[in-house]
């Protein structure tokens, strides 16, 4: 989502001497370590990566140069072929920052480049570098900020450590009481190590709610960080239960389609002769808990977990509908492949 972007700040610093580079290399010396692209071009991209707060070069930061994605549009006359982008950006190649927080890139055909530094969630932060045959060199300065952060580990029940469990932004509250960190929204995440840690940077602003989960092994609480708190201490604890959460033992469910908005998820669908039918379910209605759970921050892949299950079970369901809120009793039936 474009609010990534104030995880890292890109400046990009057209003025070909501002880190002594040659305007043209008619003959590039490669150096150990650095990146060629194609030897036979005489393009060069040079930058270096610094901290925000800090002078301190960012050494080691994964730097990649790619090939932007086409714009979106329609790139044929043929009134059949749908408007989209028609070409994904494409990693042309990449390079660690050296002690000094520099990179170089040499050997880059004419055109236009994404310079990014993709340690960044989900490669936020970027750097748009274009070259021509007259100006065949470009500088840019990406400045690292590292921002909030949460850190901490993932435990079962019993506090054993669990490894590799998503950790994640489930959701971001600007004040306005909904989740803007929506379906289709980049969110920052990670995965536990072998010993249960995890380490969460370059969090957005807002009052987040961060969740640990994996579909095999269950899912966490959502444990909210609060706006202004620039570091948080988190333990996540999740009650391992595998067959519950197994798909191939859960054939149950409710009969319905949905869709995920800011206040959670509303009924977009509602099969017939199925329990939600039943009970007087409604295309527009909006779930606001499962079993005794808020909705509101929580991703589609629990919700609909947590809708499945052994057919003949009960599931408790909050509707809000208008002005009308209730709880509804809902008996999970036998749903067709």
């Amino acid at each position: 989502m474009r609010t990534m972007a104030q995880f890292m700040t890109l400046v990009a610093l057209l003025a070909a001497g501002t880190l002594h580079a040659q305007s043209t290399p008619s003959s590039p010396m490669w150096a150990a370590g650095q990146v060629v692209v194609d030897a036979s071009e005489i393009g060069r991209i040079v930058g270096r990566v610094t901290h925000k707060n800090a002078e301190e070069p960012a050494q080691g930061a994964h730097i990649e140069l790619l090939r932007p994605a086409l714009s979106k549009g329609r790139v044929f006359p043929e009134p059949w072929v749908p408007t989209g982008t028609h070409a994904k950006s494409a990693v042309v190649a990449r390079m660690p920052s050296g002690t000094d927080g520099s990179f170089r890139f040499d050997g880059v055909a004419p055109g236009s480049y994404v310079v990014r530094c993709a340690t960044a969630p989900e490669g936020a932060g970027h750097a748009e570098v274009s070259l021509s045959p007259e100006e065949p060199v470009r500088s840019v300065i990406l400045v690292f900020n590292q921002g909030r952060q949460a850190v901490g580990t993932v435990v079962d029940d019993r506090g054993e450590p669990l490894a590799q469990v998503f950790v994640y932004v489930s959701g971001i509250d600007r004040g306005d009481g909904l989740n803007s960190a929506g379906p289709g929204g980049s969110t920052s995440w990670t995965r536990s190590d072998r010993k249960g840690h995890f380490k969460l940077t370059q969090l957005p602003q807002g009052t987040l709610h961060l969740q640990a989960a994996h579909v095999e092994v269950g899912f966490s609480n959502v444990v909210p960080v609060l706006e202004g708190q620039p570091d948080a201490k988190i333990q996540f604890k999740i009650k391992v239960d595998r067959a519950r959460f197994d798909p191939n033992r859960n054939p149950g469910g409710i009969g319905v389609s949905l869709r995920w908005t800011p206040a959670g998820p509303i009924i977009s669908r509602v099969l017939p002769d199925k329990p939600a039918a039943g009970v007087g379910l409604l295309i527009g209605d909006l779930i606001t808990a499962i079993d005794g759970r808020s909705t509101l921050f929580m991703s589609s892949v629990e919700f609909i977990a947590r809708c499945r299950g052994p057919v003949g079970t009960p599931i408790s369901l909050n509707v809000r509908r208008a002005q009308n809120s209730w709880d509804v009793r809902v008996e999970r039936a036998q749903l067709s492949p």
